[in-house]
């Protein structure tokens, strides 16, 4: 059997500032060292006008499969998404819903829609799919790798504890400076370093959070990914303080790992417990700072931590994603008739799956 042909889908593929297309950038390469040939695309907007004019490209370039990643910045509240896999666009037509349970409400419900236009879905955590409830097709997780590359050398780390991810509300940055104002007051060794990129929507975000800001802390914006990974392999710590707990659905703490950094976090209901022993748990400031200062007294004990968090890291590698997804492909291309039908003509899918 031929390897099939892939488009992912995203919102759009001009935003700088996507984790999502980012992830669906990383597929597409991880697929092509896979023998996929993968190709991410977007419409120049998800309105009726534009989507239609690219359906008819999709159409003509015949892709196997059609893979939406979704929701990421462009689509808006389009329905156009939650109907294409009706439209015979392509073979098949396979889904992943992103941080399901961060959506909206009226997001959360327009992806209802989802299991009556796929012939599979996919999420990135097993709380997210439990939380989404079964469905009429096939349900599985494929966790999410990091963005970030391992730094390839070895570097002496420093006392620089680091945030790294999106600046934006919900990230736990405003903990992360109370930290740093805490040390500074303190008189304690620490430097504290921001590392991000800031979407657009949230430029008075970080305006109001610098200007606020009296704390001294580096802030180091839209760095490439791979200055990201020298920065880590050279840090003491990260503090990533998620309102809701570390879980496998945060990238900036896959990219930590990656990086054999340290992770002083939030454990909430959703932490998986085999991640506990890779990680700091940490319920506030205070205990942060205790952290930090343990780690910096005892090097050999901050190495090894990493080390043993970079070793746990191997399992999210894009090569074991690509051919997670590769399998559920091949999968979905041999189990026959789907639901990629055109929904003008009424056609029923066939019922698979959960039920």
């Amino acid at each position: 059997m031929r390897n099939p042909t892939v488009c992912l889908l995203v919102g759009d593929t001009h935003t700088r500032h996507c984790g999502v297309k980012d992830y669906a950038q990383r597929l597409a390469k991880a697929l092509g060292e896979c023998d996929v040939v993968a190709e991410v695309m977007a419409p120049p907007s998800w309105n009726t006008k534009d989507f239609l004019a690219f359906s008819k490209i999709l159409r003509q370039r015949k892709f196997d499969i059609l893979h939406l990643q979704y929701p990421s910045i462009g689509h808006r509240a389009s329905l156009w998404p939650h109907l294409m896999g009706r439209m015979n666009l392509g073979g098949k037509f396979v889904a992943t819903l992103h941080e399901y349970t961060a959506l909206s409400k009226w997001h959360r419900t327009s992806t209802k829609l989802f299991p009556w236009a796929a012939d599979q879905l996919l999420f990135t955590t097993d709380t997210e799919m439990e939380h989404y409830g079964r469905s009429r097709v096939g349900q599985q997780v494929i966790f999410i790798g990091s963005n970030v590359p391992a730094f390839p050398g070895i570097r002496e780390r420093n006392v620089n504890v680091l945030h790294f991810g999106q600046i934006r509300p919900d990230k736990g940055i405003e903990d992360f400076l109370a930290l740093a104002l805490r040390s500074q007051e303190c008189g304690l060794p620490f430097t504290f370093q921001v590392i991000g990129t800031v979407p657009e929507r949230r430029a008075d975000h970080y305006k109001k959070l610098r200007a606020e800001t009296t704390a001294e802390v580096e802030w180091t914006i839209d760095p490439s990914f791979n200055e990201v990974a020298r920065i880590m392999a050279g840090s003491l710590a990260a503090y990533l303080p998620y309102p809701d707990g570390a879980t496998y659905r945060r990238g900036s703490l896959q990219a930590a790992l990656t990086n054999a950094l340290p992770v002083l976090t939030r454990v909430g209901p959703d932490t998986p417990a085999e991640l506990l022993p890779v990680i700091l748990p940490t319920a506030g400031v205070e205990q942060a700072l205790a952290h930090l200062e343990r780690l910096r007294k005892f090097p050999r004990e901050a190495r090894d931590l990493g080390l043993s968090a970079k070793v746990f890291a191997q399992r999210f590698s894009w090569t074991r994603i690509a051919q997670m997804h590769k399998q559920i492909y091949n999968d979905v291309l041999q189990s026959g008739c789907g639901v990629g039908q055109p929904f003008a003509a009424g056609t029923a899918s066939a019922s698979r799956g959960r039920d």
